[in-house]
């Protein structure tokens, strides 16, 4: 943290300076990770949705998937006190006639909350009998992955 400092002052002493604190992004590899989780639950899972008459059993792809898994793990964040950083908001239609749902985009989230994302996703996977592609030596070495991402390693 010394050797931090010690930049900034060299820095500002230099001239104008923007210095932006932020918290980590999310990895390509998390982002590949929660897609391909994604994409398994689409082809494995259907749902009987009720009709008129009769159910009806429904497949959605991929990308209604994820509106519907990201919106579940906002509301889920949100209930244990852990909102997104970024979360999603509904506003007015233009004419003022409805609302207007913007989703939580996952291109916002924080490394630890794709990395929770990943983990909501296996435990949705869990309850929706999904066979998950990966073993369970991968799925331990992504979790040793994950931690020593989190401490910074």
């Amino acid at each position: 943290m010394v050797a931090v400092w010690g930049l900034v002052v060299e820095a500002v002493q230099g001239g104008d300076v923007l210095l932006i604190v932020t918290e980590i992004s999310k990895s390509r590899a998390q982002e590949r990770k929660y897609h391909v989780m994604l994409k398994e639950i689409a082809a494995q899972v259907v749902f009987t949705r009720p009709g008129i008459g009769q159910a009806q059993q429904v497949r959605y792809k991929p990308d209604a998937w994820k509106a519907l898994l990201v919106d579940a793990f906002e509301q889920e964040k949100a209930a244990m006190g852990e909102p997104l950083a970024k979360p999603g908001r509904s506003i007015p239609s233009i004419d003022g006639s409805r609302l207007v749902s913007i989703r939580a985009s996952t291109k916002d989230f924080r490394k630890k909350e794709a990395s929770d994302f990943i983990e909501f996703l296996y435990a949705r996977g869990i309850e929706y009998d999904v066979r998950w592609s990966a073993t369970a030596e991968q799925i331990a070495a992504e979790a040793g992955d994950k931690r020593r991402l989190e401490d910074g390693l």
